[in-house]
């Protein structure tokens, strides 16, 4: 097994607590706006070191095999799908934090299939909406 992927399932066997402890966050009364939570996880490299190996892991790759099976279009603009996208973003979805990475992929509602260039024009959203917020 690669050192990548044990690094999220260390996380995943951490308690709620201690997993705030590994990575950074700032609380919501500080931004303005409500998340689950009340906080968000912060970009730093420990934190995109963990998003990252799950990302790579098995139960990922097959979640997302299955994903796109059966949602081949994609949502935006109907061609092909290429993508699983999470709808909200980890720094948002803090139910990683508290429940770990693969308690959410037991909701489909959470994703969607997207073709690279809707992909990308999703992330182009998301990183000018982290940027205000950070």
């Amino acid at each position: 097994m690669p050192i990548e992927i044990a690094k999220w399932r260390i996380f995943e066997k951490l308690q709620p607590e201690e997993r705030l402890k590994e990575i950074k966050v700032k609380k919501n009364v500080e931004l303005g706006y409500t998340t689950p939570y009340n906080i968000i996880i912060v970009h730093n490299k420990k934190w995109i070191e963990l998003r990252d190996s799950f990302n790579r892991s098995k139960e990922w790759q097959n979640f997302r095999l299955d994903f796109l099976k059966k949602h081949p279009k994609c949502e935006e603009c109907s061609k092909k799908a290429s993508v699983v996208h999470h709808k909200t973003p980890f720094t948002l979805d803090l139910t990683v934090v508290y429940e770990g990475f693969l308690f959410g992929l037991q909701f489909e509602s959470r994703f969607q299939s997207l073709c690279m260039d809707c992909h990308f024009g999703e992330h182009e959203k998301m990183i000018d909406y982290e940027k205000n917020i950070q």
